[in-house]
Formats: C-alpha cells, sequence, structure tokens
C-alpha cells in the first residue's frame, strides 16, 4: 500500500514532506530527487485511491499534480537550486513517456530521466540508450529536448551472454549518442544490479570490475 496522489495533493502527507525537505536542507552539493522509481510500471494496471479505480491515462494525469505539488512544497519551504527534481520513467511506452512530460513541467525538472535494459541478444547498448532518446526527441517540446539525460538504472541479464563484455561498449554507445545530440546529452548512467531478469551481476566481481574501468575513462572519468 501507499500514499495516494489524492492525499498528496489535499495536503494529507504534509508533515512527511515537511521532514523529507528539513534533511535535504541540511545535505550540501547538487542532490538530485527523483520522483518516484518508474511512473508507467507503477500505473502499467491502473491505480486504486479510496475504492476508486483510475487508468494509466488518469494516474498519469493525478500523478503529474501530485508532482507539482511537491517541488513546490519544496521551494517554499526554502529548498535551493542545489536541488533538483527528475521524473522516474522505466521508458518503455512511448505514449506514458509523452503524457509525464508535458511541457508545462519542464521548468520545474533539471533533467530527463528513464531507465534503459537489454532485453535480447541482439540488443546493442546503443539501441538500448537510444530507444527511448529517439521518443524524446521526437515527441517531447523544446524544453524537454534540451534537458540533460540521466538514466537511473541500465543492465544487461546473465542470460543474453558475457556480461562483461557488453558492459564495456557502453562508454562507446555514450560518446557516439551524445555526438549525435543536438539537445541535452547523457550526463550519468546508473548499472543496477538488482534483479536476475534485469541485471544482477554473475560473476559478480568480474561484472564489478568492468563498471569499474568503463567509469574510470571516457565518456564518465
Amino acid at each position: 500500500k501507499a500514499y495516494g496522489y489524492d492525499q498528496v495533493i489535499s495536503g494529507q502527507i504534509d508533515g512527511l514532506l515537511h521532514r523529507a525537505a528539513a534533511q535535504l536542507k541540511t545535505l550540501s552539493g547538487a542532490i538530485n530527487v527523483q520522483l518516484a522509481s518508474e511512473f508507467d510500471t507503477d500505473h502499467e494496471f491502473g491505480v486504486t485511491a479510496n475504492g476508486q479505480f483510475y487508468t494509466w491515462v488518469e494516474a498519469d494525469s493525478m500523478a503529474l499534480q501530485a508532482i507539482e505539488y511537491i517541488i513546490d512544497y519544496f521551494r517554499n519551504y526554502g529548498i535551493g537550486q542545489n536541488v533538483t527534481f527528475s521524473v522516474g520513467m522505466g521508458g518503455w511506452n512511448r505514449a506514458a513517456f509523452q503524457r509525464m512530460h508535458p511541457e508545462y513541467l519542464m521548468s520545474r525538472i533539471a533533467y530527463i530521466q528513464f531507465n534503459c535494459y537489454r532485453r535480447t541478444a541482439a540488443q546493442t547498448a546503443y539501441e538500448i540508450f537510444n530507444r527511448t532518446k529517439l521518443w524524446l526527441d521526437a515527441d517531447l517540446g523544446p524544453l524537454a529536448k534540451a534537458k540533460d539525460i540521466i538514466v537511473a538504472e541500465w543492465g544487461t541479464p546473465s542470460s543474453l551472454g558475457d556480461q562483461v563484455a557488453f558492459i564495456k561498449t557502453v562508454p562507446e554507445a555514450i560518446i557516439g549518442l551524445n555526438n549525435e545530440s543536438t539537445g541535452g546529452k547523457f550526463i550519468a548512467t546508473n548499472y543496477f544490479n538488482s534483479n536476475a531478469a534485469w541485471g544482477t551481476l554473475n560473476p559478480k566481481q568480474a561484472g564489478l570490475d568492468a563498471l569499474k574501468e568503463i567509469y574510470g575513462a571516457t565518456p564518465y572519468a
């Protein structure tokens, strides 16, 4: 169970937001707050609040109101511009990705964010990172197109073959995508070592060594 969007926008969880804002104020440096993990995955089958069912489209609309409320709450609390915000997306459904990035929201968020997982052995690193980027370039407005990109999760399952070999192809893919982009660039990509079906490193140490190698070189270094 979770708090509903209606509870957010009606002020019923302001106490929790106050606590979070107070904690954020104690932190220094550049901080990005990811709002939700994957709104598209959360909403895929609709949501139920107070016994009422809402469709995926309706849930997206409610989520946008909640996002604005939370960001405005933090800013009104005095959270400075060193704290930025992004909208968490799996990035696997084009219509949902478009709905969750209306141009009016772009003045409130700092980055476009989505996740990238290899789903077939034939997919290259370039292809998995470029899929949602193509939707960004084709479907979103000029403010969105200009924003840099954070990939909060990427990975390749061991069932699709040599993870180390695939990991080592990622820097070239990111360099190529950034060179091609006329708008925002990929500025961060975070490997998600969590679920065997998506990216758990096996063998772990070999995978960690490969990640250390790529993150110590161009374009990451």
